[in-house]
């Protein structure tokens, strides 16, 4: 049978008192831990699988456990360290903005795991901010802003000299029954966005609004990963971002992968006729 739609739960900074935390060993080997960690992933959007093998490639095996690595033009399992030379600030020590990944695709990544294999530096903390409370609270508080956002299409682009990606939809993704469906916000691609010229202005006003949402304390859960750790986040959901770090502190060396929610969704009903 169909999966009833998820019932999907808000969160903010207070999630650090209750972070959904899975062993690795279990997930990997148990069928009950594995359905378990997808469903929560269901509902929050945010779950550490810990204490995995400080091994490359281990974050290939967790997706795998589930489907299929989802390949990009940054490959299917991909470095994330301190680079001299970088066209992202992802692959540098300095402080990395709440985003979600690949906007300027046209099916940004459902969710995103990086797998932390060393974190010897000072700083460096990593930032989580529900979106879907994020977008509720401004519907809440400036209905006007959040039309805006969820009406004009922006345009995202990402290009280097192997690809050049584009993308137009607006920040605030809705359902056809206006439920927020997804976000697709990641400043360091948006190019233009798509509205007359006597609403610029407007969009502007919302489009700050929005952005001092990303900097609300309440909203913001800061995690320090540990070396083993594996976040995973719904990437059309969830922002993510780093403090800065210690450039010359110590080895710090994540490594990621993308997995599509439909596989997620396949395997939870797999499992839940293996189950129950």
């Amino acid at each position: 049978p169909p999966i009833p739609p998820a019932r999907r739960r808000p969160w903010g900074a207070e999630l650090a008192d209750g972070l959904p935390r899975f062993d690795f060993r279990a997930v990997m080997s148990r069928d009950d831990a594995l359905l378990g960690w997808l469903e929560v992933m269901r509902e929050t959007g945010l779950a550490y699988v810990e204490d995995a093998p400080t091994v490359e490639g281990t974050v290939g095996d967790l997706v795998r456990r589930v489907a299929y690595v989802r390949e990009t033009n940054f490959g299917t399992v991909f470095d994330v360290v301190a680079l001299a030379e970088s066209i992202s600030n992802a692959y540098t020590s300095v402080d990395l903005p709440l985003h979600v990944d690949l906007p300027a695709r046209e099916y940004q990544p459902g969710l995103q795991l990086l797998h932390c294999l060393s974190n010897q530096t000072g700083g460096g903390a990593s930032l989580y901010c529900d979106g879907l409370r994020l977008a509720e609270k401004l519907r809440a508080d400036d209905p006007a802003a959040f039309d805006l956002l969820a009406r004009t299409p922006v345009v995202f682009r990402y290009h280097d000299e192997n690809c050049d990606y584009q993308m137009a939809a607006p920040l605030i993704g809705l359902s056809e029954n206006g439920e927020v469906r997804e976000i697709r916000f990641n400043p360091s691609v948006m190019t233009t966005a798509d509205c007359p010229p006597t609403e610029i202005r407007e969009f502007h006003r919302a489009y700050r609004h929005f952005m001092r949402l990303t900097r609300d304390p309440e909203l913001l859960l800061e995690w320090r990963m540990q070396a083993g750790d594996i976040a995973v986040f719904d990437n059309r959901r969830v922002l993510h971002g780093r403090r800065a770090f210690e450039a010359g502190g110590g080895r710090r060396h994540l490594q990621g992968a993308y997995l599509e929610w439909e596989d997620v969704e396949s395997k939870i009903r797999v499992l839940r006729r293996k189950i129950r």
